[in-house]
C-alpha cells in the first residue's frame, strides 16, 4: 500500500472526527464509511467532484447509488444505509466526501480492499465497535481455506461468519453460504464482500445459526469451515432439540456446535474449524462422548496446535481440527505442533507464519507431527491435546532408562481427612520452594487463616508438589507442633518410600529437565495449566541404588551451591551493598539538619529582601575583594542552588527508603485495576479518554473468579498514577480530549501464571532508540518532554519489590504498536487464580 497517501487519508479522517464530532454512533459511522469506500471503488462518487459547496450531498449520494448496476448496492442502501445517511449532519458528510474524492484512482484501484480492511481493523479493535471477535486474522483465514478444494464445484457452509473473511478469496466454483447474527457485523461483512468482488452467487445471511439448526434441513455441504464463539452458554428453552442431543448441554456449546455442523456435512465432505484447547482435554461427558465418537469412527484427520495470541479478541490458545465424513475404522490421527511458527510483532499481536505452517502440514514426516492410533488415544482417555502426543526426547542415556521407576511406586499419597478446625496455617502453591537450596520448610511463618473444604492436614514429614504451576516446586515439609494444612486443589502431598529413594535425591531429580518434559507432555488447561494426579503418578524417575543416589546428590548439591555463591558475590559487587547501607545512614543523619538549614536560609532571604535591602540598596553588589568578580548576590544564589541539589539527593534516597516499607498482601487484581480505571474516569481534570480491557472471553471460558497478586495497594496506586501523570504531562500535546486516549489492558499467561498490565497512550512516543537501561536509570532524562528522571526508576523498583518486571514498547522501536497508539508501559506480576 502507498503508505504516504494512506497516511494522508487516515489523518484527514481523524482530523474530521475530532473537529466536527459525528452525531451518529461509532457503529453507524463505520457502516457509512465502509459504504463510501465501496462507492469510491466502483467509481460511483466521481460525479460529485464538481459539486457546489452548498449542495446537500445526502441527496447526491442517493443519485450515485441509482447509477449502480449492482442491485445489492441499491438494496443495502435502501434497507440499511439510507437511514444512517439521513441522520448524519450535512456539513459532516460534505467534508467526509471531500476526503474520499481526494483519493487517487491509482490508490483505489490497487489498494481498495486493503484500505477497507485497515479501517475495519482500527474501528473494531481500537474502539470496540460491534463484535471485535469478528475481525479474523488474514493468516488464519488462509490456513482454514487451504483445506478447501476450490478446483471443482462445491457447496461451502460458514456459520458464525463474522465479517465474511472466509468468503473473500474464494472462486466462482464455490457456492458459499455464510451466517452471521450481529446486524452491524453482517452489514459491514456484506459491504466487504462487494469491495472484494465476491461472486454474485455467494449467499451471506443475517441469521442465528443455533435457531436455524432447530429446524432440521436436508441441505448438505461439501466443505464446512468456521471460527465459532468459544464456550458460550445456551438457553435450553430456546433449543428444543438440546434435550435429544447426545453432545449438547446448555453450560457450554462447544460440542453442540461441532456435532450440529458435522451433521450438515455430506458423506466424504471435509470440515475444518477453530477449537479452544479446553475442548481437546475436556472430561465433561458430552465433550468426551463426541471425541470418542469421532475417534472410534475415524472422522478426525488432523489436529493442529496454533501459536498463542493469534486471535484479535483473546489470548486463548487455539487449534485447527480437520474432520472428514468418511468412516475409517482403526485409522490414525495426525497431530501437528505449529505453536512455534509465529511472528511475534509485539507482546500482544502474534501472526501465524502461513507458508511455514502449510509446508509443515504437507510434509510426510517431521519431528513436529505424528500419526497416533486409536488405542493410544483411548489409553489417554480421549485427551486430544497435541502436546500429549508430540514431545521432545527425554535426553537421557539407555543405562538411566533401565533405572526408570514410576512415581506411584516411590510414594504413598496422604489420605484426605475432614477438617475439624476452623482456622490454621494453610500452605498454598506460592509457599512452596522456588529453588534447590531452600527446599526444606516447616512453614512456621505462614499466617493463620480460615480453613475451607479444600484444606487437608499435614501431620508427618511429607513431599509437597504443585499441580497447577509450570514446575512441580518440590518441597520437603518437616513436621512440627503447629496445625499445618495444604490446599489439595493445587498441591499433591505424599510420603516418600525412603527404602527405595533418598528424599533429597528425589527432590533434586524432580527438578530435572527430563522430568519437566514429562510434566509438560501431560499438562492440560489453557487458563491454569495443571497436571492430574493420575498423570503425575505415571511420571518416570531415574532411581539407581541408594549408594549411587547419595553420590549424585552430593555432587549436584555442591555444584548448585557454588553457582549461587558466585551469583551472590557478583550481586554484592554490582549493587555496592556496603555503600548503600552507608548512604541510608547518612540520609537519616542529615535529613533533619538539612530541613532546618533550608528553612533558615529562606528566612534570611526574606529579611534581606524586606528589610535590609531598603537600607542598603547596593548590598547585592558587595564583594569580598574588588579584584574578585563574585558579588554578595552571587554567593546567595550558589548557596540556594547547592542546598536544593542536596535536598533533591536526600529526597531521592528517601524514596528508596520508603520502598523498603512495601508490604505485600493478596489483591484481587482485576477488581483493583478496574476500580482504578473507574476512579481515573471520574476525575474532572482529565485531558484524555480512558478504557480498560480485561479479556472477559478468557476468564469466562475457564470460569475464573479472581486473579490474585501479592501487592501493596498504596505503592501500586502510586506507580499507576506515575504512568498516567507522565502521559498527561509529557506525552499529550493536544488539549483535545478525544485525541488523547489511554488504554489499560490485562494480558494473562496462565502457563507461567503471570498477568501483564499494559498502559498504552496515543501521545508522543519516547525518544528514538531510548533504551530500557536509560528508562529505568535514576536521573535519566531524554527528549523535549523529559521529566525529573525518577519515574522509570521508581516503576522498576516497585515492580522488583512485587517480584514482577517492567517493560515498554513504543512506535519508534523495532516492534512498534498498531493503530494510533504511541507508547505502552508493561507491568508483569506473578499471580494465583481462583476458579
Amino acid at each position: 500500500m502507498d503508505s504516504k497517501e494512506y497516511l494522508q487519508i487516515v489523518v484527514g479522517l481523524r482530523t474530521l472526527k475530532i473537529r466536527l464530532q459525528s452525531n451518529v454512533s461509532d457503529e453507524d459511522l463505520l457502516v457509512f464509511n465502509s459504504f463510501l469506500i465501496l462507492l469510491r471503488k466502483d467509481g460511483l462518487l466521481n460525479s460529485l467532484k464538481g459539486d457546489a459547496p452548498d449542495i446537500d450531498h445526502r441527496l447526491r449520494i442517493q443519485e450515485c447509488v441509482d447509477l449502480s448496476t449492482n442491485d445489492e448496492i441499491k438494496n443495502l442502501y435502501a434497507n440499511h444505509i439510507k437511514s444512517i445517511c439521513e441522520r448524519i449532519r450535512k456539513l459532516y458528510i460534505k467534508d467526509l466526501l471531500r476526503i474520499y474524492l481526494r483519493i487517487s484512482d491509482d490508490f483505489i484501484q490497487n489498494y481498495a480492499a486493503e484500505f477497507f480492511d485497515e479501517q475495519l481493523q482500527t474501528a473494531f479493535l481500537s474502539k470496540g465497535n460491534a463484535d471485535s471477535s469478528a475481525m479474523q486474522p488474514k493468516e488464519l483465514t488462509d490456513l482454514l481455506n487451504s483445506f478447501c478444494n476450490t478446483e471443482q464445484i462445491i457447496n461451502y457452509y460458514n456459520p458464525f461468519a463474522g465479517l465474511a473473511s472466509l468468503a473473500l478469496k474464494l472462486p466462482q466454483t464455490v457456492n458459499y453460504c455464510g451466517e452471521e447474527i450481529h446486524s452491524t457485523t453482517w452489514l459491514v461483512g456484506k459491504l466487504r464482500m462487494l469491495v472484494y468482488d465476491c461472486p454474485p452467487n455467494f449467499e451471506y445471511q443475517m441469521v442465528d445459526s443455533f435457531e436455524k439448526w432447530t429446524f432440521r434441513t436436508t441441505a448438505k455441504y461439501d466443505f464446512i469451515s468456521f471460527n465459532p464463539p468459544f464456550n458460550i452458554k445456551l438457553d435450553s428453552s430456546n433449543l428444543p432439540y438440546l434435550k435429544d442431543s447426545l453432545y449438547g448441554y446448555s453450560r457450554n456449546a462447544n460440542s453442540l456446535i461441532i456435532s450440529e455442523t458435522f451433521n450438515q456435512l455430506r458423506p466424504g465432505g471435509t470440515m475444518v474449524f477453530v477449537s479452544p484447547n479446553s475442548f481437546l482435554f475436556s472430561e465433561e461427558k458430552h465433550d468426551k462422548a463426541l471425541k470418542e465418537y469421532f475417534v472410534q469412527n475415524g472422522y478426525i484427520e488432523k489436529i493442529i496446535a496454533l501459536p498463542e495470541r493469534v486471535l484479535n479478541f483473546t489470548s486463548l490458545s487455539v487449534n485447527i481440527i480437520v474432520l472428514n465424513n468418511t468412516p475409517r475404522l482403526n485409522s490414525k490421527i495426525e497431530f501437528i505442533n505449529a505453536t512455534e511458527l509465529v511472528n511475534k510483532e509485539s507482546s500482544k499481536i502474534h501472526k501465524i507464519l502461513l507458508e511455514q505452517t502449510i509446508e509443515l502440514i504437507s510434509e510426510e514426516s517431521n519431528k513436529l507431527k505424528r500419526l497416533v492410533g486409536v488405542e493410544e488415544i483411548k489409553s489417554n482417555d480421549y485427551n486430544l491435546s497435541v502436546n500429549r502426543y508430540i514431545y521432545d526426547d527425554l535426553g537421557i542415556s539407555e543405562e538411566d532408562k533401565k533405572n526408570f521407576v514410576q512415581f506411584k511406586n516411590l510414594v504413598r499419597p496422604i489420605v484426605r481427612k475432614k477438617v475439624i478446625e476452623s482456622t490454621g496455617k494453610l500452605v498454598k502453591m506460592r509457599d512452596l520452594s522456588e529453588d534447590l537450596i531452600t527446599f526444606v520448610k516447616n512453614f512456621q511463618n505462614i499466617n493463620i487463616s480460615e480453613l475451607k473444604g479444600f484444606a487437608n492436614k499435614l501431620e508427618n514429614n511429607s513431599l509437597l508438589l504443585s499441580t497447577t504451576w509450570k514446575t512441580l516446586k518440590p518441597t520437603l515439609f518437616e513436621s512440627n507442633s503447629d496445625n499445618i494444612y495444604y490446599d489439595y486443589n493445587s498441591i499433591f502431598a505424599c510420603q516418600i518410600k525412603e527404602d527405595k529413594v533418598d528424599k533429597e535425591y528425589f527432590v533434586l531429580e524432580l527438578s530435572k529437565e527430563y522430568v519437566q518434559k514429562q510434566i509438560d507432555q501431560r499438562r492440560v488447561g489453557t487458563a491454569q495449566s495443571r497436571i492430574t494426579l493420575k498423570d503425575l503418578l505415571q511420571i518416570k524417575i531415574i532411581v539407581p541404588s541408594l549408594e549411587v543416589q547419595k553420590k549424585r546428590k552430593y555432587l549436584y548439591q555442591e555444584s548448585v551451591i557454588n553457582e549461587h555463591q558466585a551469583k551472590i558475590k557478583e550481586l554484592m559487587l554490582n549493587y555496592g551493598i556496603d555503600l548503600a547501607d552507608e548512604n541510608s545512614f547518612l540520609r537519616h543523619q542529615i535529613a533533619g539538619t538539612l530541613k532546618n538549614l533550608r528553612g533558615s536560609f529562606s528566612k534570611l532571604k526574606q529579611i534581606i529582601e524586606e528589610q535590609v535591602i531598603n537600607e542598603l540598596p547596593s548590598l547585592y553588589s558587595y564583594k569580598v575583594n574588588p579584584k574578585i568578580d563574585s558579588t554578595f548576590l552571587d554567593y546567595l544564589k550558589r548557596i540556594e542552588r547547592d542546598l536544593n541539589s542536596v535536598h533533591d539527593s536526600v529526597k531521592s534516597v528517601g524514596v528508596e527508603l520508603n520502598l523498603l516499607t512495601i508490604k505485600l498482601q493478596p489483591i484481587n487484581f482485576i477488581k483493583f485495576v478496574s476500580n482504578y480505571a473507574e476512579e481515573i474516569k471520574n476525575r474532572n481534570s482529565n485531558r484524555f479518554d480512558i478504557k480498560i480491557d480485561i479479556d472477559k472471553e478468557l476468564l469466562k471460558e475457564h470460569e475464573i473468579k479472581e486473579v490474585v497478586i501479592q501487592g501493596d495497594r498504596n505503592f501500586l496506586h502510586q506507580a499507576f498514577n506515575n504512568i498516567i501523570e507522565n502521559a498527561e504531562r509529557h506525552a499529550f500535546s493536544s488539549s483535545d480530549k478525544s485525541n488523547n486516549r489511554i488504554e489499560l489492558e490485562l494480558i494473562y499467561d496462565f502457563e507461567d501464571l503471570t498477568v501483564q498490565l499494559d498502559f498504552t497512550n496515543t501521545g508522543k512516543p519516547m525518544p528514538e532508540n531510548y533504551s530500557y537501561e536509560a528508562f529505568t536509570r535514576k536521573g535519566s532524562k531524554a527528549g523535549a518532554n523529559a521529566g525529573d528522571g525518577v519515574g522509570g526508576w521508581f516503576l522498576h523498583e516497585v515492580m522488583e519489590k512485587h517480584n514482577g518486571k517492567l517493560g515498554f514498547t513504543d512506535e519508534t522501536g523495532r516492534e512498534g504498536i498498531k493503530g494510533d497508539y504511541a507508547t505502552t508501559i508493561e507491568l508483569t506480576f506473578p499471580i494465583e487464580i481462583k476458579i
